[in-house]
């Protein structure tokens, strides 16, 4: 009597699991109400509306690459107090929002707060490295890199998830200490 109560409590318990929990919740094309698709204008408009980015400190950047890349950043209301310090945007010659980077406050919100909600809501990650974690269907990938940045990017945007927001942020950065 006793096997057969255990058998069937197993047998409850993985039925729930299997058709209750949400580890095949499709994954988000976007951050918050900013989506993958989007033209530039549209996200200047949601970032304006946005409790976690300041409007006035938007800037709009025409990078030479392979291809080519315009990108939209917005600082975040208090980089030192806020949870986002940073967003970036880059947008394709369509466009067309292609890929999305926010550097949060890590003081704030964790890697591996990020990764254990993440993990609950859409499953494993596809591919999981001690500094990374990588979630992907047939649309979207979001990426969790330590320290605490999170990427969303449109699976057509480059096969190497790493390779534009790399160059681009290496270009930006050589910028940035040119123009000290």
């Amino acid at each position: 009597m006793r096997k057969i109560i255990i058998s069937v409590l197993f047998l409850f318990a993985f039925i729930t699991t299997a058709f209750c929990a949400d580890d095949n919740a499709k994954l988000s094309n976007g951050y918050k109400e900013i989506k993958l698709g989007m033209s530039m204008d549209e996200v200047k408009k949601k970032i304006k509306y946005s409790a976690e980015f300041a409007p006035e400190r938007i800037e709009a950047v025409q990078t030479r690459m392979e291809p080519d890349v315009r990108t939209l950043t917005a600082s975040g209301v208090n980089p030192m107090t806020g949870l986002v310090k940073i967003g970036y945007f880059f947008f394709n010659d369509d466009d067309q929002l292609v890929a999305i980077t926010i550097k949060i406050n890590e003081e704030k919100i964790s890697y591996y707060s990020i990764l254990k909600r993440f993990t609950e809501k859409y499953g494993n990650p596809d591919d999981l490295e001690p500094s990374r974690a990588v979630w992907s269907d047939d649309e979207t990938r979001i990426i969790l890199e330590k320290p605490c940045e999170l990427k969303y990017q449109s699976v057509d945007y480059n096969s190497d998830p790493k390779k534009n927001t790399d160059i681009l942020y290496n270009k930006l950065r050589d910028k940035f200490i040119d123009e000290l």
